[in-house]
């Protein structure tokens, strides 16, 4: 038996020394404190270790500070690398009575000798403090030193404490040791000036355990949901609470490790931004997330061998935003702030422009996380320098689809040649196997189309809106936001402006552009751009931010202010149906629009898609610009996160509203009085959702009819039906 207790103690003043360490030595606990809210008797968890059961640390008595102090970065027996966070600390440390500060560290220290202790620590007139060991849950302690000099230089500089304690067989291969550091004493006390700070405080020495094998703790890509994007090492990830699709919180994320017989567990610091659990099935690990607070937090996922030698660790920084109050009707997309443009491929997947970058991202449209896959076309498009194509529409025609930018000025109202494009992709596969190929682009169209104004008078003011310095996002600016074919047509598109309103007198009409030639440009030369008459829409004095069309040409108009949008009409966003005639007006509906707009500012851009048979109550898909939302509270403006995992934009769906004005129809012809539930076979339309009082409703020969009761009338000739009343 040991009989004599040798100490060592160094101090130091330079952070970047550190105590003699054996070649031996390995990592029994550490704590880096990364966030420290507690009290007195509050338990603080070890940021890692490797020994049985979990290490903690206790502060007790006088004057904590439960917010923390800003702490030092430490580089640890292990290699391991700490940045600086939080130090806990005391306020106020009293001396000479029963209830001065202490600090106990409990542990395991089961196959480990040659114990070591170390912690950074900065003393405002704090100049020693004791040492003690408990072997019997703390009911009597043997003291391994008092009066232990310290550093006191009024707070300034950190100081190194270290202690080895290899000689103190005591505290070997012990099921529970209680480490105890009190009297923490000053010569002079001037009042509150006692500060005490402590940050890296690590227990380290020779384990008496040889691992059998390192353990190797690896993501699971495979077994892992495709909307989930991780490296080797860790990664990042981001969610929103209450989100029911989202991955990390309903799927899980899948590890793997080398050992059968292993031990996972999950720990966050912060705490209070999610709350994690694991499921383990031998060597294999789902991990699950859900965030609880808004805020950045960091997951670490720890692996333990079963012979608890050895450990590896897998971290994931986590990124949570705030609920929506439309948790059903609402999904993520993740790595797009400024979604500008979509187009539904099919039932379950879109593929979404930017209007910040040129990627164009393939999104599953029923859940929340990453794009399946991304394809990058910013080469193809002839540009230069570095600015943005600024992508805001999209037209697809079979397995062709085309895309326009704004072709309007910067925002500070300098002309951006970039800005002026329209190209074209063919798609082909879906989900992973999908693939994009380029067709060719035409960069004439803001060109053409002031030629044309001129030779017809200017009576649109093209040339005007386009001039220097004016900003595209003004009433009288220059500014492509909606794209469609025309009724009927392969060839002939409908370029729809969100400014100018025109006339420049009135400015109370949205303006779109017949290109009659639209699909047969690319890779034309100036001038090819052929037009039909301009088409005036009343929309209540906003312009377009998309429109769309079904196979039955039933479109859809989702329009909003020329500038930024206040939420009350006119500046407000609104779904408008219409024939796509020119001589047909819009009919506003009365959608509800506001809760996201509400809640975080996102701006509406984009239709997904019109259901077939259009009718009011059907589920509108959309798509919202969330470039300026402040997801994690940190001032930070989506857009401007560098980390893509943290950017999202919201998937919003709504119940297409009654026609203004509108009611259930009677339709009167002949004898026949048709009451509402009216149904017109051909185009799939139920009447009274789509035409108010006093319209016309035409019926051409060999369409079938039924009426309310079920009786089927097949005409032999046209006829009209006049909408007379309304029930």
């Amino acid at each position: 038996m040991r009989n004599t207790i040798a100490l060592l103690f160094l101090f130091c003043c330079c952070t970047k020394l550190s105590a003699t360490q054996s070649p031996t030595d390995d990592q029994l606990a550490i704590w880096t404190f990364p966030t420290v809210n507690t009290n007195s008797g509050d338990i603080i968890e070890s940021t890692q270790e490797d020994v049985v059961g979990i290490p903690t640390l206790m502060m007790f008595n006088e004057n904590i500070d439960p917010n923390g102090k800003a702490g030092i970065s430490y580089v640890d027996i292990d290699t391991t690398a700490h940045a600086e966070n939080d130090a806990i600390a005391w306020n106020d440390i009293a001396q000479g009575n029963s209830l001065d500060a202490e600090l106990q560290i409990n542990i395991n220290t089961t196959d480990w000798q040659d114990l070591k202790l170390r912690f950074d620590y900065k003393s405002e007139e704090t100049e020693s403090v004791d040492l003690a060991y408990s072997l019997d849950n703390g009911t009597t302690f043997q003291n391994i030193q008092n009066n232990i000099s310290l550093v006191a230089d009024g707070n300034v500089d950190w100081q190194l404490f270290f202690i080895d304690m290899s000689n103190i067989s005591a505290i070997e291969d012990a099921g529970a040791v209680i480490f105890r550091f009190s009297n923490f004493a000053q010569s002079t006390d001037t009042g509150n000036a006692e500060k005490f700070r402590i940050d890296n405080l690590e227990i380290y020495g020779i384990s008496q355990n040889a691992c059998p094998m390192p353990i190797d703790l690896s993501f699971d890509d495979g077994n892992t949901i495709t909307y989930v994007e991780l490296g080797s090492d860790g990664g990042f990830l981001s969610g929103v609470i209450n989100d029911p699709t989202d991955p990390a919180g309903t799927y899980g994320i899948a590890f793997s490790c080398n050992d059968a017989t292993a031990t996972y567990s999950a720990i966050a610091a912060p705490t209070g931004i999610v709350t994690t659990s694991v499921v383990q099935s031998g060597a294999n690990a789902r991990l699950y997330i859900a965030p609880i607070g808004v805020g950045y937090t960091t997951i670490t996922l720890r692996v333990k061998d079963g012979v608890n030698c050895g450990e590896d660790t897998y971290v994931i920084n986590y990124a949570a935003s705030a609920a929506t109050t439309a948790t059903s009707s609402s999904f993520f997309h993740v790595s797009t702030s400024d979604a500008s443009s979509a187009v539904a491929l099919n039932a379950d997947e879109m593929l979404v422009a930017d209007d910040e970058n040129e990627t164009l991202r393939l999104f599953n449209r029923h859940h929340s996380g990453l794009p399946v896959a991304s394809f990058y076309v910013r080469w193809f498009l002839g540009l230069t320098g570095s600015g943005e194509v600024d992508i805001e529409a999209s037209a697809k025609i079979d397995n062709q689809i085309f895309w326009i930018s704004s072709h309007g000025n910067s925002g500070s109202g300098n002309e951006q040649p970039n800005r002026q494009r329209i190209f074209a992709t063919t798609i082909s596969g879906t989900g992973t196997n999908t693939a994009l190929t380029f067709n060719g682009y035409y960069q004439y169209l803001r060109d053409d189309l002031i030629s044309w104004d001129d030779a017809n008078g200017g009576v649109l003011g093209l040339s005007d809106s386009a001039e220097p310095p004016n900003i595209p996002k003004a009433v009288d600016g220059f500014n492509i936001e909606g794209l469609v074919m025309a009724p009927g047509s392969s060839t002939t598109a409908y370029v729809c402006f969100r400014a100018p309103i025109v006339s420049p007198g009135s400015r109370t009409d949205a303006l779109i552009v017949p290109v009659l030639n639209f699909t047969g440009l690319l890779g034309m030369s100036a001038g090819s751009a052929v037009f039909g008459d301009p088409i005036f829409l009343d929309l209540g004095g906003r312009g377009f931010r998309s429109v769309d069309k079904n196979a039955a040409d039933q479109y859809l108009i989702l329009a909003g202010p020329p500038g930024e949008a206040t939420g009350i009409a006119p500046l407000d966003f609104a779904l408008y149906t219409w024939t796509g005639q020119a001589n047909d007006a819009p009919l506003l509906t009365e959608t509800d629009l506001s809760i996201p707009f509400y809640e975080t500012g996102g701006s509406f851009e984009s239709i997904i898609e019109v259901p077939d048979n259009l009718a009011i109550g059907d589920t509108i898909h959309l798509l919202l610009d969330n470039g300026t939302a402040d997801w994690y509270n940190d001032g930070m403006e989506n857009k401007d996160l560098t980390e893509p995992h943290y950017q999202k934009c919201q998937q919003y769906r709504v119940v297409l509203g009654n026609v203004e004005g509108s009611c259930n129809a009677v339709l009167n012809y002949g004898n026949i009085s048709m009451q509402s539930g009216l149904y017109i076979a051909a185009n799939q339309i139920t009447t009274e959702s789509i035409v108010p009082q006093g319209t016309t409703v035409n019926f051409q020969a060999g369409n079938m009819i039924e009426l309310q009761s079920g009786f089927m009338v097949l005409p032999e000739a046209e006829f009209s039906a006049y909408i007379q009343s309304c029930q």
